[in-house]
């Protein structure tokens, strides 16, 4: 990939919903790793961008704003009664965000050999090419199921839909990932990234 005078490798982390990503990325910045949020850095992105929301209501066919601001919670009522109203949404959104985010990471500020970036939906964004590596986190599906019923408490078919829609086909990816199983224990966990950590700085000899 071609970046503008980056001095840093860039490592995505991805996997299924509730595989244990922020776990991960959690992980990372308590070694002294930066990971770039992007859930955080979406919603900021839906809040500021008010075109989104105009183009949410001409998908749903209704307004979905709140003393002019986006209100999520109908947004979310709306799309949990249909998902393929969702699913056109995000076919949209998660290509845009994937744009953003490469624009955003063009300006980020590191002066770290290595910045993570936790990125759920990564092949939806269509940026699996753009990062020098990337890390799936991978879990059995019953844990993925329970660790977003705990989180979220949404509903089976809800939690199923996820699921599947967050499945990543790896034949469409190149050589360059690693998996990162998450289902041991935490300690488990952080001895692997530990491992993995030191087989990133080998690959790229630092």
């Amino acid at each position: 990939m071609e970046w503008i005078n980056r001095k840093c490798y860039f490592i995505g982390i991805t996997g299924e919903i509730g595989s244990g990503k922020t776990t991960v990325s959690n992980i990372l910045r308590d070694y002294g790793y930066s990971v770039f949020d992007t859930d955080l850095f979406s919603k900021k992105i839906l809040i500021e961008n008010k075109f989104i929301m105009e183009i949410i209501e001409k998908i749903v066919g209704q307004k979905v704003s709140r003393n002019y601001k986006m209100d999520f919670k109908k947004i979310g009522q709306i799309f949990d009664d249909n998902p393929k109203l969702e699913e056109k949404f995000e076919d949209w959104y998660q290509v845009f965000l994937g744009k953003e985010i490469m624009q955003k990471a063009l300006f980020l500020k590191n002066e770290e050999k290595i910045l993570f970036f936790d990125i759920p939906l990564l092949e939806k964004k269509g940026i699996s090419n753009k990062f020098d590596y990337l890390w799936i986190v991978e879990s059995k599906q019953n844990k993925c199921y329970e660790r977003i019923k705990h989180r979220n408490n949404y509903s089976n078919k809800k939690i199923e839909y996820l699921i599947q829609n967050s499945k990543i086909n790896k034949d469409l990816l190149l050589s360059n990932y690693k998996i990162i199983d998450n289902n041991k224990s935490i300690e488990d966990l952080k001895i692997l990234i530990k491992f993995e950590l030191d087989n990133l700085k080998a690959k790229f000899k630092l």
